[in-house]
Order: structure tokens, then sequence, then C-alpha cells
């Protein structure tokens, strides 16, 4: 009776498996539809604009992209939660939507809880720059005058709570210094601030910097990421610069795909396969490193690995300046 058992549980096991994978065979049979939590333009449609060609051409299927804006990301992350899990709706999202949100809304959704992590496409490395009026050449030329001038120096962010604004504050109280934080509403009232000396430094994607610092009206002194970005070859790491200990510090910021909780496992790991292979492509790997960024493409399991110690991290920081979105 045991063996009997056994030998159906065992057959079970393989009509499962094979249901799931004839089921990530025949999907997808209409538009698959991706909602973007933020508006057109910016480093999103530079991802979709690289990997969209590939993406349409294996699935034979348009790829939908959907923005539902406003409440900070939240409107848009509540609509791909609600959405049926069926593998028809997918959320492309950034890392402060995902991870940073859960402690600065109360009703914020979580993350493990309500979404199936697809992959990670691009990491967002950040870089230390200053207005072209401060004097600094050099990381460590920045931080002798940051520390020979406490709360004197103000650095810019596209909003509270912020990768950029939350990266300034770990580069500062890290270090033991202090300096005032100005936020803006958004990247480009931040850039602006920061090319015409409102504030003296930020930390930030070269994205959101690509017009000032080409202009000559920023000054970018190093990044953090383990390589040098294509997109800025003359640019240290600030391992390079002499200052390691900070290249562990600033925190990792990315983009990724998520799915409403209770998508089919076959149709997740289908999905991140097909993103792999498209963000593989040489044109894909041209597009997205001439912004700044540096692909990923993980697999759900990494994915969903990394987030319980970014959770960590970020609501550590978050609690420890009593910072709340308003």
């Amino acid at each position: 009776m045991r063996l009997m058992s056994l030998v159906r549980g065992i057959a079970a096991l393989g009509l499962a498996v094979s249901a799931c994978h004839a089921l990530a065979q025949d999907w997808p049979t209409k538009p698959v539809r991706f909602i973007n939590p933020f508006g057109a333009g910016g480093l999103i449609d530079t991802i979709v604009a690289a990997t969209r060609p590939g993406i349409e051409a294996r699935l034979k299927q348009p790829m939908v992209v959907e923005n539902r804006t406003g409440g900070g990301g939240q409107i848009g992350m509540q609509a791909i939660a609600l959405s049926a899990p069926d593998g028809y709706t997918f959320g492309i999202v950034p890392s402060n939507t995902m991870v940073i949100s859960q402690f600065l809304f109360k009703s914020s959704l979580d993350p493990l809880r309500d979404f199936v992590p697809v992959t990670v496409l691009v990491d967002v490395p950040l870089l230390l720059a200053v207005t072209a009026k401060h004097p600094a050449r050099t990381v460590s030329e920045f931080l002798a005058d940051l520390k020979a001038n406490p709360g004197k120096l103000n650095f810019g962010s596209p909003g509270r709570g912020t990768p950029p604004h939350l990266a300034g504050e770990m580069l500062i109280r890290s270090l033991g210094l202090s300096a005032v934080h100005i936020p803006y509403k958004g990247g480009h009232d931040s850039a602006l601030a920061l090319a015409t000396n409102e504030v003296q430094f930020m930390v930030i994607a070269q994205a959101s910097l690509a017009g000032q610092i080409t202009a000559g009206m920023v000054r970018p002194l190093a990044v953090a990421s383990k390589d040098r970005l294509q997109s800025l070859p003359d640019l240290p790491t600030f391992e390079q610069a002499g200052h390691a200990d900070l290249q562990k510090i600033i925190p990792r910021n990315w983009w990724g795909v998520i799915a409403p909780k209770g998508t089919p496992v076959a149709i997740v790991n289908r999905m991140a396969e097909e993103f792999r292979q498209a963000i593989a492509e040489p044109d894909a790997q041209r597009r997205i490193k001439a912004v700044g960024l540096e692909t990923v493409a993980s697999t759900p399991a990494q994915f969903a690995a990394q987030l319980p110690d970014e959770a960590r991290r970020w609501g550590e920081l978050i609690r420890s300046m009593d910072l709340t979105a308003q």
C-alpha cells in the first residue's frame, strides 16, 4: 500500500510538472501588460525600449506599458497587487516602491506578501556629484570641506524618502558629519538646483544629471559601483578614489519586474528568462549602459533572496530618521 501511494504521489507530481510546463509553453495568447508606478520618461523608458524588441519577438505578443502615477508610486503598486494573477499583468518597479515605501507609507503593501519577484533588470549606481562652483576635484577634497563646514553645505534630492535622499543621509551619517537636506519635486528640479549652486552636492544616478554633466555645470567625483561606468570612463569608483568604505555604504538601487501574488511559477520563470535573453542582446546592452546603468537579469530566487536584507537596511535608516511620507 505504501509503495502504491508513493507511485501515485510521483505520478501526480509528474502530471503537475507537465501541466506547469504546458502552461508556460501556451502562454501568452494576448498582449502582456506592464504597470509602471511612475510617469513616462527617465530610466524606465530606456529599459523598456532596450528590451521590448526581444521580448515581443519571442513572446509573439505586444508588451504594453501602462503608467499608473500618484501617491509616491503607491497607486501603481496597488494596481499591480490587485490585478489577476494570470500571467498577463506585471509591474516594472524601482527599489524605492518595492522596498523603501513600506517604511514610509502606513498603508503600504508588503512586498514579500503581495508580489512575486520576477527579475532585477538593472542596477542603478549612484554617484557623488558637486556643483561646478565647488572647488573639490576629488572625494577627499570634498569630504575635507564638508568636515570643515558642519551644517553649512546643502544636498539635494528629488524628494523626501527617495533613494538619493537616503543615500545622502547614509553618506554623511557614516562619516559623523552634517549637511542640510533640501528636497525638490523630482529629478529635474534637484538637478537644476545643483547646477545653480542652490545645493552643493547630491548622491544620485548619472541619468538624472546627464545634461548638467555634459554642460560642465556639475562635477561627478566618484560612483558607487564595482567597475567604472562605460558612459563615464574617467570617473573613478569610490574604491579607486581611496574610499572603499563609502563604496559599501552607499546603497544599491535597481529596477525590476514583479507579478501579482499567485502568478503561476512557470510563467514567472519564463518571463525572467525572456528578460534575461532580451537584456543580453548587444543593442540592449549598449543602450542601457549608455545612461549609466548596469544590467543584472537575476532569477526569481535571486531577486527574492536579496529583499529581506535590503528591507532591514532601509528600515533601520528610516526609523532612525523618524521619516514618513508627506
